[in-house]
């Protein structure tokens, strides 16, 4: 999950409810008197989904059943549409100008890489981060900034959501490089869903259909916020009985129609999914390097040679039996004369 605020920090679930930054900010939410913007600012926004045109390719089936989202179907979409006013985005840049002009002389010139936007904007820092075989001091010192651009270059090189991402796992007590997922609703079938969003309302209220959507919470964040108030509510419980988060909880799933036994049930089955879901990775970095394919090829190589010595000593054992058979000499003598001879020679 990442923020709005704070240049896009990540944030990571714990393994201990204590530390855990979802958890920690689903009970600031359930627990607050009265709307506030402090805690919905920190939390990523409710993404805006763009109108679609239907085009002689759509399927009507796909136009039935989705019409809120086609301009044509809708007059007061096209009415919002129409009185926008020009983004800012929309306003031609000294980028864009540069990047007409580099289009123009690019092909006579026969430049064949582009130019990417990192390289042109930030000297390739920020796109040079990806590379974990660099070093900041590198870039630093390659391009002998001044004070105000290696100001601007810290934040370029340090603000990156790779850094942020391996800082993030390490303080949630994971590896820098274990891919870690927040968990949502979606291991619980239709008939215990209805009950969750029905408990899920009742707990976020100051947050759910507000006039101000400043005010209101995305679906999907809410859908991870509650799947960890459900997962840690035995050891909220277990903590304090009589808190304000197990109060709040237990009357907002009786206000739903359901029961705290099930809430406990709901609790028990995440748990069992996270325990699933985390059990390939654990044998995955406990498990042994796979060999590479000449190291296989070497070994398949060493059986055969050895297979084949021992198919050697067989047939020399025949040979020897076969001489002493027609000479009349015992076989044990026609070895030692055969050991003898590459000595006398």
């Amino acid at each position: 999950m990442k923020t709005s605020e704070e240049q896009c920090l990540s944030l990571f679930p714990d393994a201990d409810f204590v530390t855990c930054p979802l958890h920690a900010v689903a009970i600031a939410l359930i627990t607050q008197a009265a709307p506030s913007v402090t805690l919905i600012d920190n939390l990523p926004e409710i993404p805006v989904e763009a109108a679609v045109t239907p085009t002689p390719a759509t399927p009507l089936v796909e136009v039935l059943n989705h019409s809120e989202e086609f301009t044509a179907l809708s007059s007061a979409a096209t009415k919002t549409v129409a009185a926008k006013p020009k983004t800012a985005a929309s306003v031609p840049t000294v980028y864009s100008r540069v990047n007409r002009l580099l289009d123009r002389v690019a092909s006579p010139a026969g430049v064949v890489d582009a130019l990417t936007s990192h390289s042109f904007r930030r000297g390739g820092a920020q796109h040079v981060n990806g590379c974990h075989t660099l070093t900041h001091r590198w870039i630093f010192d390659r391009g002998a900034w001044n004070m105000s651009t290696t100001n601007k270059g810290f934040n370029y090189l340090f603000n990156t959501s790779k850094e942020d991402h391996m800082i993030s796992k390490a303080l949630s007590g994971y590896s820098t490089e274990a891919e870690v997922k927040a968990m949502n609703l979606t291991a619980f079938d239709a008939e215990t869903m209805e009950k969750i969003y029905a408990f899920q309302r009742s707990l976020f209220t100051t947050c759910y259909k507000m006039e101000s959507s400043m005010y209101n919470l995305s679906q999907q964040v809410a859908d991870v916020l509650i799947a960890y108030l459900i997962l840690h509510y035995p050891r909220m419980k277990e903590l304090q009985a009589d808190g304000l988060t197990v109060t709040r909880m237990e009357a907002a799933v009786v206000n739903a129609g359901a029961s705290v036994a099930e809430l406990l049930a709901w609790s028990l089955h995440l748990a069992f999914c996270g325990k699933v879901k985390s059990e390939p990775n654990q044998e995955a970095t406990h498990s042994p390097k796979k060999p590479s394919n000449e190291s296989k090829i070497i070994q398949h190589q060493s059986s055969v040679i050895d297979q084949l010595l021992q198919h050697i000593k067989r047939q020399d054992e025949r040979i020897e039996n076969l001489e002493a058979k027609m000479e009349g000499a015992p076989s044990q003598d026609k070895s030692k004369k055969r050991q003898q001879e590459p000595s006398k020679r």
